[in-house]
């Protein structure tokens, strides 16, 4: 179908140049200002983009993609949406990452299917897509992927659960089942989605990783611990959060800030 507009586009002067595809063949930053630079001078142009989305070669559709949610004209949703078919998993994955952005309910049921993927990034970034949209009907098939065999799939529906913020008694269930993994990222993010359902049985938990953790290995799982506190907000983790705040490591220091905001 793309691939048809595409050639009609050429026949009736959509596509005006190559000057789009040679930006999109490598959008480094600078690229893509210059991207940016040519929609916001000429709007109409969002359509040529959005034609190469069939291109031949995978490395512009993918940043076609990509551009595509960052530019965020929601005349990009339905094309995205048959993008999540494509035969290369760069494409599905910025597809997925892209219809996040705009939370457009038009591709809950694409996003859905898209958790069966069988790359688990289009999986990852099909989760997080829904967990933006606050559908109910993405909270099932997201706690289903609570038991996916990738682990960072595990962890970004249950940071996806916790955004959607639909505090069922199965979604609760699920996540306080998690507080006791083996991984702590994953017990964390538990902790986290469970503050931002109004509950706290995370919180010790979140405690104990902040104090405990001061090894410099540990640092990561502080910073995680700190953004789980704030999605808690219990005033208890104040104190402790503030010491963190002070920290050399920034990574660790920006989440302890973030979460005191949070908290007050």
């Amino acid at each position: 179908m793309l691939d048809k507009f595409k050639d009609l586009g050429k026949l009736v002067g959509i596509v005006k140049d190559d000057e789009i595809r040679d930006l999109l063949k490598d959008l480094t930053s600078v690229n893509y200002k210059k991207l940016n630079n040519l929609i916001q001078q000429d709007p109409d142009r969002i359509q040529e983009l959005i034609l190469y989305l069939s291109d031949k070669n995978r490395k512009v559709r993918t940043n076609a993609a990509l551009a595509l949610g960052s530019i965020g004209d929601p005349i990009a949703v339905e094309p995205l949406i048959i993008a999540l078919a494509d035969k290369d998993k760069m494409v599905r994955r910025e597809a997925a990452n892209s219809l996040g952005e705009f939370r457009d309910e038009r591709a809950l049921e694409s996003l859905i299917n898209a958790l069966k993927d069988e790359d688990s990034g289009v999986r990852q970034y099909s989760a997080r897509a829904l967990g933006r949209l606050e559908n109910e009907r993405a909270l099932s098939p997201l706690i289903e992927l609570l038991s996916d065999e990738d682990p960072s799939v595990r962890q970004w529906s249950c940071e996806a659960i916790g955004e959607l913020g639909i505090a069922s008694q199965d979604a609760i269930d699920s996540l306080k089942g998690l507080l006791k993994h083996k991984n702590k990222r994953l017990q964390l993010s538990a902790a986290g989605s469970l503050g931002r359902l109004g509950d706290k049985s995370g919180f010790d938990l979140a405690m104990v990783i902040l104090e405990g953790g001061r090894l410099l290995q540990k640092k990561f799982l502080r910073a995680y611990a700190a953004e789980a506190l704030g999605y808690i907000g219990d005033p208890l983790a104040s104190p402790l959060l503030m010491e963190a705040a002070q920290s050399t490591d920034k990574f660790l220091r920006e989440a302890a800030i973030k979460a005191l905001e949070r908290i007050q």
